[in-house]
């Protein structure tokens, strides 16, 4: 694809999004494109986005999660793109398995056997290739079982592991704000890792629950992950087709007003 025309009447944010997307894809392949792509080719084209929920940059401990995607399980993937090092890796891997189901490194085909050597064989390995396409190299295999309670605790909040509490144990503590957290670990420490997993996903599944997912499907391939970065606001804004058709100039050469920003 050539130099886009930006000054030409008539073309639409998407067109815009999806040339910027395709010079990216060719010339500098970073963190964006490889979690855009995992979403088309290994979420979005296997289930509905209303039954699939995505977290970006997710904190677990002192490591931030690429992406997860949360449906009929926990799905954890880390992202290692030509720029990256694999120094952390391991550590990483040993995080997520704690509190996930599946998990697996997608990387540059460059790192695909260092990435081996390093990487329980629990993790699956996928690979980004020059064509686009993302062959699984090794499968992901279930991890429940091995699932740490505590771990998964750290990653609920009060609204989450309250009602979790009185479900499970029948119990709702009157005790200081100060206290709470502490007092209700003593009752999650007792839950086997395939309890502890399922209340981990029930939770999670409700907090990143998107209620605009019909927006997905008009979407640009460009924009998906873009998409799910933003906030509930952004997405009903800035993400209906109605926006994302309109032309970035007018017949009079005028930035629209998206673009234009603040008036002065």
């Amino acid at each position: 694809m050539g130099l886009m025309p930006f000054a030409q009447a008539g073309t639409s944010i998407a067109e815009l999004f999806e040339w910027a997307y395709d010079r990216l894809n060719q010339t500098y392949r970073c963190e964006y494109v490889y979690k855009n792509e995992i979403l088309h080719k290994r979420v979005l084209s296997q289930e509905h986005p209303s039954l699939t929920a995505i977290a970006s940059e997710f904190l677990i401990g002192n490591n931030r999660l690429d992406l997860l995607v949360i449906n009929g399980t926990t799905v954890a993937y880390e992202i290692k793109t030509g720029y990256d090092d694999l120094e952390r890796l391991p550590v990483q891997m040993a995080a997520y398995l704690s509190v996930f189901d599946r998990v697996s490194v997608v990387c540059d085909p460059a790192f695909v056997d260092r990435v081996k050597s390093v990487v329980d064989e629990r993790i699956g390995i996928v690979a980004l290739t020059p064509n686009g396409s993302m062959p699984n190299i090794r499968p992901s295999i279930s991890n429940v079982e091995n699932v740490d309670p505590v771990a998964t605790f750290d990653l609920l909040r009060a609204t989450e592991y309250v009602p979790e509490a009185q479900r499970l144990f029948g119990v709702m503590l009157d005790v200081p704000n100060t206290q709470r957290r502490r007092a209700y670990l003593e009752y999650f420490k007792t839950l086997s890792s395939e309890v502890a997993h399922d209340v981990l996903l029930r939770s999670l599944r409700a907090r990143f629950a998107d209620r605009q997912s019909h927006l997905v499907n008009s979407l640009p391939n460009s924009m998906v992950q873009m998409y799910y970065e933003a906030n509930a606001r952004t997405r009903s804004a800035f993400f209906g087709i109605n926006s994302l058709n309109r032309p970035l100039l007018d017949k009079t050469g005028s930035k629209d007003e998206l673009f234009s920003g603040p008036s002065r």
